[in-house]
């Protein structure tokens, strides 16, 4: 799938799971919402004073999920961090 039909199709349902692991070596999974594509990649938001900007920061690949009409998995991507407004 490319990047624009993944984008058509995550701004119908945004929502969904993001898993990350733990700092114990274990799947962490939690409701999540997609915010938007920017130049071929997606982007999710997070405050740096949660656990799932830690797990992000000593493991950052991730799995995003969700399932509405069209169940739509994003994995395998390395996170990277920006500390400015997207």
């Amino acid at each position: 799938m490319d990047m624009q039909k993944l984008s058509d199709i995550m701004g119908k349902f945004c929502c969904g799971n993001l898993a990350t692991i733990s700092q114990e070596g274990y799947p962490d999974l939690r409701g999540w919402k997609f915010q938007f594509i920017r130049e071929g990649k997606p982007f999710f938001t997070t405050s740096n004073e949660k656990n799932v900007y830690r797990q992000m920061a000593a493991n950052p690949k991730a799995t995003f999920a969700c399932s509405m009409q069209i169940p739509c998995r994003l994995h395998g991507y390395t996170g990277c961090f920006c500390n400015r407004p997207c």
